[in-house]
């Protein structure tokens, strides 16, 4: 910016260009950077969507170490009878063993 006004102060001195033409350069200049900086803004959002959204995926085709499907399937639930009882249930993460989250719950 400094040098831009070093130059044209010199050329203003010298006759070859005007205060208005100076201010016109100035405005033009003014509105090419913003609209530069909000393509930069832009791109850099659209950068972070992206890289979320790629660990977003990961996360989704993660596979769990503690198998949740399978076992013995039920082919006619209506005919199925009878309560459920749980008692004294712990439970504990594999990855933080001395924090228990389940304490002993009767359901």
């Amino acid at each position: 910016m400094a040098l831009i006004i070093y130059i044209a102060d010199i050329l203003y001195v010298k006759k070859m260009i005007t205060i208005g033409a100076i201010s016109s350069f100035f405005f033009y200049m003014l509105v090419l950077l913003f609209n530069f900086f909000m393509v930069a803004y832009v791109v850099t959002n659209v950068m972070t969507m992206i890289g979320q959204s790629d660990k977003i995926n990961g996360i989704m085709k993660h596979v769990p170490k503690i198998k949740t499907t399978g076992g013995i399937k039920i082919e006619n639930a209506d005919d199925v009878q009878g309560n459920i009882e749980l008692r004294n249930v712990k439970f504990t993460y594999p990855t933080k063993q001395e924090v228990q989250v389940l304490k002993g719950i009767n359901i």
